[in-house]
């Protein structure tokens, strides 16, 4: 009996035992263990993540333009830089719109002169013209400061002049006048054809020489003692054939172009000035159209005036000599240039330093 309760004891123990064990054991989840998350630069596959490094970023949309024409007049025939320029704004703005933007073109002059149609430009009648930037001078004498004779060294020292700061500067009151310049382009050498031989400085003294309106052009002419005659350059033809005048201070190219070698046939080779065109535009006009339509505008008419017009206007100087004197007239060669310099200095000091200051003058000089 004894050793049965005793054997009851050691079961009872081993039971307590036991049951203690399978308790101090950690419990075991029946649940599938969470996988551990991969890195992102694992996540995709690795084909996968040279095709996205690969892939060209979309291009991005074509600019919309409104559809609209406008009228470009100038004063240059066939044959003359500024008819090649416009025509050449003409094809350059359809295929750079894809036809949006007509511009319609007026050459010739037979919408009125330069002076004329860059007041349409200003009273909201016409959109656009190419202009000599000497009539822009009318209404903003402080770029009258270009016409000085002996200014520039030649035509790239003037352009680089009119198409930076500085032209910049001189242009911006224009916005007074509701006008906008789209661009500034190169122009002609400017020299004085005559009825007569010129031998030397004095033998300009007396004679009738017509010069555009401004005040700097007139006085060039005064300083080669010659009386200034102003009038456009439309009447120049006649008013030589008629003995009106008897010279004009004149670009070279228009020289030849516009047959005024007929009636002066005498090239006195001053190359005193190096002049350039303005385009402008109604501000009014330019003011009211989108940014997209502003910007392809200003564009072109940038474009075309560093690549088509400019080389129109270097191949024609470049010829220009050998078809005058083919056409029968005679080119003067300058043996007493310091003459015509010495006098031009005079009207610097008389005249022009306080309208224009010798910073302004130094300033242009040392452009490249």
């Amino acid at each position: 009996m004894k050793n049965n309760k005793m054997l009851a004891l050691i079961v009872t123990a081993i039971l307590c035992l036991s049951l203690l064990s399978a308790c101090s054991q950690p419990a075991q989840s029946s649940a599938a263990p969470a996988p551990s998350a991969a890195p992102a630069s694992s996540a995709a596959p690795a084909s996968s993540a040279v095709e996205a490094s690969s892939a060209e970023p979309e291009p991005e949309p074509a600019p919309e333009y409104d559809e609209m024409s406008f009228r470009l007049a100038w004063g240059g025939v066939e044959g003359h830089p500024n008819y090649t320029g416009g025509m050449a704004v003409k094809d350059r703005m359809a295929e750079a719109t894809d036809g949006a933007i007509t511009v319609e073109t007026f050459p010739g002059a037979v919408l009125g002169s330069e002076a004329q149609t860059f007041e349409m430009n200003r009273t909201n009648t016409l959109e656009a013209s190419i202009v000599n930037t000497s009539i822009v001078v009318g209404v903003l004498p402080e770029l009258g400061v270009i016409n000085l004779p002996y200014l520039f060294r030649d035509r790239d020292h003037a352009i680089n002049v009119l198409s930076g700061d500085i032209g910049q500067r001189l242009m911006a009151g224009l916005k007074d006048f509701s006008i906008v310049p789209l661009a500034v382009w190169s122009g002609a050498t400017r020299e004085v054809a005559t009825d007569r031989p010129i031998s030397a400085y004095s033998d300009f003294k007396g004679l009738k020489v017509r010069s555009s309106s401004n005040t700097v052009t007139v006085s060039f002419v005064e300083s080669l003692g010659a009386v200034p005659i102003s009038m456009g350059w439309t009447d120049v033809y006649t008013s030589a054939k008629t003995g009106l005048i008897n010279g004009t201070e004149t670009a070279v190219t228009s020289l030849y172009t516009d047959h005024i070698y007929e009636v002066l046939p005498y090239d006195i080779n001053l190359a005193y000035n190096h002049g350039s065109y303005t385009v402008t535009a109604s501000g009014a006009w330019f003011n009211s159209l989108s940014d997209t339509n502003q910007e392809v505008i200003l564009e072109v008419f940038d474009s075309v005036g560093k690549n088509e017009h400019y080389k129109a206007n270097e191949d024609m100087h470049a010829e220009v000599y050998d078809n005058l004197a083919e056409a029968g007239a005679t080119i003067v060669e300058v043996n007493d240039l310091d003459a015509y310099v010495a006098a031009a200095e005079k009207f610097y000091e008389d005249m022009w330093y306080p309208e224009f200051t010798e910073e302004l003058i130094d300033e242009i000089r040392n452009i490249k």
